[in-house]
């Protein structure tokens, strides 16, 4: 079953804001062709300057009807991206929840598990970081999987490859690690992140070679992100629903019992 979140905070490294501003200017040409052909002011001969005076004076007299269509087209997108995700995250359940590369807090045995998929630049994984760490501290049956997916900027790739990095050379140190990270404001540079390292007892020169292989697992979560089309951060996943941005404490419990129940 998977959660709505009609309100979706996220951020999006993609052309997908792009994409609505396209379909923004469809929906205010059809909207206003339809207005302007019902008022009769339109006929087949009408010229741009007429059409251009009927959308301006669609959008001056309906503007909650063009908000309306809008978030229609919005809900209908999510809908279809979240049917299409159930399928996919039954399809992919070893890449998603079993890979060995993606780092793991809470209950490494927990019954049900969480799955975040974030980026240290973005600002609503920030404010998602207490939600998580209080799911963590108060469900002791809960495991949570981190997937690295830096979308923003290459500060956040870097960011994303030392936290890996820290993982395979003292996983028991991750989560501290990533806390503090994306804790941080402003830009991450590589003294940084490896001062915060190093004060975690992390040894620099295996934290150094570990840094090799980080491209892989974030190659591997790229192309998981892909298959399950998701395009921002954070977005989650609990059992076989995908949550699409910033979330409160209420609504992943809620899934996490659906799916601890079995429904």
């Amino acid at each position: 079953m998977n959660a709505k979140n009609t309100n979706t905070a996220s951020c999006d490294g993609s052309s997908g804001g792009k994409c609505k501003l396209m379909v923004a200017g469809l929906v205010i040409a059809a909207l206003a062709l339809g207005y302007a052909a019902g008022s009769g002011k339109l006929g087949g001969s009408a010229g741009g300057g007429d059409i251009n005076a009927a959308i301006a004076q669609f959008i001056k007299d309906n503007p909650q009807a063009l908000v309306d269509s809008l978030n229609s087209y919005q809900q209908k997108e999510q809908d279809e991206q979240l049917t299409n995700a159930t399928e996919s995250i039954k399809r992919l359940h070893k890449e998603i929840f079993e890979d060995e590369g993606s780092p793991v807090a809470g209950n490494p045995d927990g019954d049900v598990t969480l799955v975040e998929f974030f980026d240290y630049h973005c600002g609503y994984c920030k404010r998602s970081l207490p939600v998580i760490s209080q799911l963590i501290d108060e469900d002791k049956n809960l495991r949570v999987v981190f997937k690295e997916f830096p979308i923003l900027s290459p500060s956040s790739t870097l960011a994303a490859q030392y936290a890996l990095a820290v993982h395979k050379v003292a996983p028991t140190q991750y989560f501290a690690f990533h806390s503090a990270t994306m804790q941080s404001t402003g830009n991450l540079d590589e003294a940084e992140l490896l001062k915060r390292a190093k004060d975690l007892g992390v040894d620099e020169q295996k934290l150094k070679d570990a840094l090799k292989d980080a491209d892989k697992e974030l190659a591997k979560v790229r192309q998981l992100t892909g298959s399950l089309n998701v395009r921002g951060t954070p977005a989650f996943i609990v059992g076989d629903a995908l949550i699409p941005g910033a979330v409160d404490a209420e609504t992943l419990k809620k899934q996490i019992a659906l799916t601890r129940s079995g429904k």
